[in-house]
This record gives C-alpha cells, structure tokens and sequence, in this order.
C-alpha cells in the first residue's frame, strides 16, 4: 500500500497548481516513505517485505517471509523518482540498495524477469493465496479482519 500511496501522491503533486497543496502532498510522500523503511525494509535480510506485524517486526509465518521482488523494485524506483527532487542521498542509497537485492534475489535465471514471490528463508514460496492471518495489510479492512 505504501509503494501504491507514494505513486498516487506523486501524480496527485505534479497534476495540481499550488505551492501549498504540493508541499502538502510532499509531506505525504516523505510520511510513506518513512513508513516503508520503518517497517518494510529490512536490510539484514536484504529484503523488502510484504507484511510485517503491527510494530513493523517480521512475522513467523509463509505471509510474513513473502517477498515481491517486482514490487521492490517499484517502491525503489518511486522513491529514486523522489530522492531526485528532494536530494536525499540516502533515500537514493537505499533505494538502490533495494534493486541489488532484488535482482541478487528475485531474477529468474531460467525464464528471465523477476519472480512473482520469493520466500526470504528460501522456502517454497505461498504466493498471495494467505489472505487472512494478523498482518499488516491494506487488505484486512476490505476483508473485515
């Protein structure tokens, strides 16, 4: 959800006239961006991950190892489309960190692209099929948990 708000308030930013109402979503899109390094990043795992608990810690769990290497690269690249207009080189650092471990990670060797989901113990992977367990997902409200 993080990747999709910093996305939308980029557009939404760039699309509106007014310096107040794009300092105002400027503010947005730092806020997401902390966010996702509070609790989507991990860089002892060299991960991005897509869920963690409530307090940003991993979760024990097929949901809570899950990785998305195509959905890090697209946070990454947002975030470099941002560390570019505010100059934050250490956005811009770990944004490409975030790309390195991706393709170290996530490029499918045989097929070429990245893969779909990845387990980050390098366990099979379970892919969004688990949609109901106590993570941090902008899904839960839709699904009433």
């Amino acid at each position: 959800m993080t990747m999709i708000l910093i996305n939308l308030y980029q557009q939404f930013r760039s699309n509106t006239p007014g310096k107040d109402i794009k300092k105002h979503y400027s503010n947005l899109i730092n806020n997401q961006i902390e966010e996702f390094f509070r609790f989507f990043y991990k860089e002892e795992y060299k991960a991005v991950l897509e869920y963690t608990a409530e307090d940003g810690s991993l979760l024990d769990s097929p949901e809570g190892r899950e990785i998305n290497p195509g959905h890090a690269v697209e946070t990454a690249w947002f975030i470099l489309e941002e560390s570019i207009l505010s100059g934050s080189s250490v956005h811009k650092e770990k944004a490409l960190k975030i790309i390195d471990w991706s393709m170290e990670s996530g490029w499918d060797e045989k097929y070429g692209g990245f893969l779909s989901f990845i387990d980050r113990e390098g366990l099979p992977s379970m892919g969004y099929e688990i949609l109901v367990a106590p993570y941090r997902s902008p899904l839960r409200p839709a699904l009433g948990i």
